[in-house]
């Protein structure tokens, strides 16, 4: 069950973060043509998901790109 708990709350922050990227592109004058935006996670019982710390201490990397249409 805490294992569980763990991943939602990952998918939570890897959510907020990738709606704070879109957000912040999005106020952009001029957009890039593509964006791409790496990170960490780690995964505790106890406190849930967390940004890891340059990304070495992670349990997942996750890399978001988004690419220009």
């Amino acid at each position: 069950k805490q294992s569980a708990e763990a991943v939602k709350k990952a998918m939570n922050t890897i959510y907020n973060t990738a709606r704070q990227v879109t957000d912040t592109i999005d106020s952009l004058a001029v957009k890039p043509s593509a964006v791409e935006v790496e990170f960490g996670i780690i995964l505790k019982a106890e406190t849930g998901a967390l940004i890891a710390k340059g990304g070495a201490e992670a349990a997942f990397k996750v890399t978001l790109t988004w690419e220009k249409k």
